[in-house]
């Protein structure tokens, strides 16, 4: 900062090739100078009362011949007070961070912005990211968590979806979830053997896992159902059978498995302590018939 009976004040770093603020102060009480360089002091001078008079110009960014700004160099803003900000309030003027807030409505669950959370349940929510600036924007997320019940019951070989509400799509899992022509009630019952889901359509749409159908012809006696809750979960959870199962795996999403159980009763606790949060499926297999269940576990 130069002028006609002024102490130079010189600000260093103020026109480096990057975004930078730079701030100069006069303290009539003190007669002090101050310049800053993103809010940080960088010098100061004693300084007799400036008097400024004259027509101009009133140069910003340059003095004469100098220059001040690098080639190429734009300025954002320029601001003129009326009295001496202090330190505080210099450095806060620096806080280029920013923040935000929104409603969302989803279908079953949400990736933060940042990508670092899931979230599967209503509630409000923080995630931080980068702002243009390179500092902190955050965000405020005021979020509903819409679901479809897509579970599906057994009665011998007949499926019924459980959702009371929306329309449902029988398909054929092992045709690449091909639509079963006519199929587009609650129950479906299969003339052949294979794998069947449903999908439901309600204020989300949504599939259910892929049940293994292999006893057409066979006694619905043998038939068995399983539930697991609760769902999602943290990686502690219960299968619940209506027979005693001959086995139990689960498998992650590319179908690794990574436990197998032996059950002795009609329910199970399974822990997937160690694992990674994700989407994984556990088969419980009887006399020689596979039900598939998708679990969400949120750890």
């Amino acid at each position: 900062l130069r002028g006609a009976g002024l102490v130079d004040i010189l600000a260093t770093g103020g026109a480096t090739a990057g975004p930078a603020m730079t701030t100069f102060t006069y303290n009539s009480a003190t007669a002090i100078s101050k310049a800053y360089v993103n809010g940080i002091p960088i010098d100061t001078v004693i300084q007799t009362a400036p008097f400024l008079s004259g027509t101009g110009p009133f140069t910003v960014g340059g003095y004469a011949a100098n220059i001040g700004l690098p080639d190429g160099g734009l300025m954002d803003e320029f601001r003129l007070y009326n009295r001496a900000l202090s330190d505080a309030e210099i450095l806060e003027l620096f806080d280029l961070s920013t923040s935000s807030n929104t409603v969302l409505t989803v279908c079953d669950s949400m990736v933060s912005p940042s990508g670092m959370h899931t979230w599967t349940s209503t509630g409000i929510y923080n995630d931080t990211i980068l702002n243009m600036a390179g500092c902190d924007s955050i965000i405020t997320i005021d979020l509903t968590i819409l679901s479809v019940d897509n579970s599906v019951s057994i009665n011998g070989i007949t499926l019924t979806a459980n959702s009371l509400t929306g329309t449902f799509q029988w398909v054929d899992c092992n045709d690449g979830y091909s639509h079963i022509s006519g199929e587009t009630n609650q129950s479906f019952t299969p003339t052949a053997n294979g794998s069947y889901a449903v999908i439901i359509s309600d204020v989300c749409t949504d599939t259910s896992s892929c049940f293994d159908i292999n006893s057409v012809g066979i006694d619905v006696a043998q038939m068995e159902n399983s539930q697991v809750f609760p769902n999602p979960n943290s990686g502690q959870f219960v299968i619940k059978s209506s027979k005693i199962p001959d086995l139990i795996s689960v498998s992650d999403l590319i179908g690794n498995e990574i436990i197998q159980i032996i059950p002795m009763d009609f329910t199970t606790n399974v822990s997937l302590e160690g694992f990674s949060a994700g989407v994984y499926y556990v088969h419980v297999s009887s006399n020689n018939i596979t039900q598939h269940i998708k679990i969400v576990v949120t750890q």
